[in-house]
């Protein structure tokens, strides 16, 4: 169920490929040479290079370093976030009720982005640079300490009717299309 995301992704595909006259051939190896899409030895140099520093990063740093601290997405996806925050945008937003906290790291040792969220929840302040909203603290939290809303704010009480439940992606799927249901 948590895969019906991609669902608007593939739809805008197929749309577009029937809109510019269909599929006449898949070619998976296309514009490649020897199933590599490196076509001069620079290229390769370049391409092993980059491949080589995301690799050591990960030995010499940890777990998504590359992510940390070299990404070229995350300032935008940050000044994003910031800019939907100011015009008030409704958006995903975790909720901390730190009171229910039981203190099992589990969202700090589940969350792919290493971030403390245990510290996050006793500060009751979910709003996080490098958090990429993926909800894995949200799934993990056995005592329901962190939760998911849709709202234009993370403090508004007016915005809560707008979509307030406890879960992952499957579960704001199955609140907001309950015909979706097995």
């Amino acid at each position: 169920m948590k895969w019906l995301i991609w669902f608007p992704w593939i739809l805008t595909l197929i749309v577009i490929a029937f809109r510019n006259g269909g599929y006449t051939r898949i070619e998976p190896g296309y514009r490649t040479h020897w199933g590599l899409s490196v076509t001069s030895v620079h290229s390769m140099i370049v391409y092993l290079f980059v491949l080589g520093v995301i690799v050591i990063l990960a030995f010499l740093i940890g777990k998504r370093s590359f992510c940390h601290h070299i990404c070229w997405m995350a300032p935008f996806m940050i000044i994003g976030r910031k800019i939907g925050r100011w015009i008030y945008t409704p958006a995903i937003r975790l909720i901390a009720r730190n009171d229910k906290c039981i203190h099992c790291h589990q969202c700090y040792e589940k969350c792919p982005m290493s971030l403390d969220v245990e510290e996050m929840v006793n500060s009751s302040n979910m709003e996080h640079p490098e958090c990429i909203l993926c909800l894995s603290c949200v799934d993990h939290c056995r005592a329901g300490a962190i939760n998911v809303r849709f709202s234009r704010d993370s403090h508004n009480e007016k915005d809560k009717k707008l979509l307030f439940c406890y879960g992952s992606w499957e579960r704001i799927i199955n609140t907001t299309f309950p015909f979706n249901h097995r």
